[in-house]
């Protein structure tokens, strides 16, 4: 592939305007407000909660009621959240208006809240008690709230609290905005962590899997019907490809997958049901109480209906699911520890790990990629 940055850059999304100002893509303005209040407004933050098993359908919160002060212009907020713990501020996101000067006072990076950039195809800012996800975006992908919406309204597993998503075509990105979860994540808290504590975590992310599972489709494809984001079951990005362009599969009925890998002299076994699955449950994706608890999932962009042998073998084949640490030196050293951890207790549900369907799968995906990417434009 190509590397190639989308105009304006991915890590240019969100550009921070002045101390109360940040614009969000071309047409949104997130901004700290104080403007008089005819009524109070309240927003919602969760408790933490020390969850050692699965947690309760109705997460319980408190409300935080907002300063009399404090009121969005009916005609263009579309969203609030509040401050992070030590913040007692109100943020707001509404339509840029018309004549607005949004000309950044300072350059991309330096204060932008930028968290986590993702070179030419992602970047995640934080401002407030909420994340701001940028994501560049084709027709055809799923989009990451559905699958949120999906996964709270079936099942009790703790998701990221929606706020606002939207997705700006001329600028080929999507948006999502979601509040804060409690905790950590499993990264952050690993060494602090006992070896029980860490073989209980596992136990509960294993319970959420097979929960999941429960929900079958008779297609691989998304919840809405959308393609598969999963880089390891697709075969490589042409070089032709620009490098911000997302890479996916189009969904595909157990006949047409099965004509999609006939490239293998390796017959396959495709089922006839796909389970849903979250497939990136890395340690960065877990978020957990300082006692081992586990909080909720975040990251739900690759979660779709897979086969079934990928839910136990996926956490033993993907580098997303390696511990990292940096010592004294900033030497970064990677621990298997956790995906392992993953694989014994997805295997004492009935999930194994498959290592040699995984290995058909690959030699299947491995012909040219103009005749892999035509293969696919036919088949769909």
């Amino acid at each position: 592939m190509v590397l190639c940055e989308l105009d304006p850059r991915i890590r240019d999304s969100v550009r921070k305007i002045d101390e109360t100002r940040w614009l969000v893509g071309s047409t949104m303005v997130c901004e700290i407000t104080n403007t008089p209040s005819k009524s109070n407004t309240s927003i919602e933050k969760d408790i933490p909660g020390e969850r050692n098993t699965l947690p309760e359908t109705d997460t319980p919160c408190e409300t935080t009621t907002l300063p009399e002060t404090y009121s969005p212009r009916e005609d263009d907020a579309v969203a609030t959240w509040g401050g992070s713990d030590d913040e007692q501020i109100i943020y707001v996101l509404r339509k840029r208006r018309v004549d607005e000067d949004v000309m950044a006072t300072e350059e991309p990076g330096d204060g932008d809240n930028l968290v986590y950039w993702a070179e030419t195809a992602g970047a995640v800012w934080k401002i407030g008690n909420a994340y701001i996800k940028v994501h560049s975006w084709i027709e055809g992908m799923e989009k990451e709230e559905a699958t949120i919406n999906f996964v709270k309204e079936n099942t009790c597993i703790n998701v990221p609290k929606v706020i606002q998503a939207w997705i700006e075509e001329p600028l080929n990105r999507s948006f999502l905005i979601t509040q804060q979860m409690n905790g950590q994540t499993l990264q952050q808290a690993w060494k602090s962590l006992t070896e029980e504590q860490h073989k209980q975590i596992a136990s509960t992310i294993a319970s959420f899997i097979e929960i999941l599972s429960a929900f079958t489709s008779d297609r691989f494809q998304s919840v809405t019907g959308a393609g598969v984001a999963d880089d390891h079951l697709n075969v490589e990005q042409p070089w032709s490809e620009p490098s911000w362009k997302p890479h996916f599969l189009r969904p595909m009925s157990p006949l047409r997958l099965k004509e999609f890998l006939s490239w293998s002299p390796a017959l396959l076994e495709i089922d006839e049901r796909f389970r849903f699955y979250h497939a990136d449950l890395g340690p960065t994706n877990i978020m957990v109480t300082g006692d081992g608890g586990v909080v909720g999932i975040i990251d739900w962009e690759s979660a779709a209906f897979y086969p079934d042998f990928w839910l136990g073998t996926k956490p033993c084949v993907s580098a997303g699911y390696l511990l990292e640490f940096c010592d004294a030196d900033n030497e970064v050293t990677q621990d298997t520890a956790w995906g392992y951890a993953l694989r014994d207790a997805l295997e004492a549900k009935g999930f194994s790990f498959r290592g040699d369907v995984y290995i058909k799968w690959k030699k299947a995906l491995k012909r040219p990629n103009e005749k892999a990417v035509e293969e696919e434009k036919e088949l769909n």
